[in-house]
């Protein structure tokens, strides 16, 4: 196998995506770590969820248990996010079924990898915030509400951060109703 300096760029590399936060902080860790605030336990060199160890664990049981935050936990705790959706101009008559909608997808986000969810949604008027832990989780947001509601949406703009940064900021607006 060649190593990546030789790889052409623009090249994909087959294989399932690891989230970049467990590789980068928990790389090479040998212990079993859980999360104190979530459903996350580390091993096998990434995140899974309690449930899955406790129904196969792992063979070796001879780690050490350590009690530390999951990647995601620590962004909250330090208020970060990669992903970022602002739904202005939403009409009364929708409010609840595009709270159903964004917290359906956080859901099903985190049933598929523990470390992807919605980490807040805040009302201010008739302007809905949501933040994600991952910036994919708030791009696939903006684009489901784009097709729910799609005579209903006057702008749809995804405006990734660029440079190292994974940060992503998705902009959603509902046509305004003359009064």
């Amino acid at each position: 196998m060649t190593s990546d300096k030789n790889m052409p760029q623009g090249r994909h590399i087959a294989g399932k995506k690891i989230s970049k936060h467990a590789t980068e902080e928990f790389k090479g860790k040998k212990d079993y770590i859980f999360c104190p605030k979530g459903e996350a336990v580390y091993y096998k060199k990434s995140w899974h969820h309690v449930a899955k160890f406790f129904v196969s664990p792992p063979d070796k049981r001879e780690k050490d248990v350590v009690f530390e935050l999951c990647p995601t936990h620590q962004m909250e705790k330090n208020k970060q996010y990669e992903g970022e959706v602002i739904i202005r101009d939403v009409p009364e008559m929708f409010k609840k079924d595009l709270w159903g909608l964004v917290e359906g997808m956080g859901e099903a986000a985190m049933r598929k990898d523990v470390l992807h969810r919605v980490m807040t949604m805040k009302w201010a008027k008739d302007q809905l915030t949501v933040t994600t832990s991952e910036n994919q989780l708030a791009s696939r947001i903006g684009r489901k509400i784009k097709d729910t509601f799609k005579k209903h949406i006057a702008e749809h703009v995804i405006f990734p951060k660029g440079g190292d940064s994974d940060f992503v900021s998705v902009r959603v607006a509902f046509i305004k109703k003359e009064k």
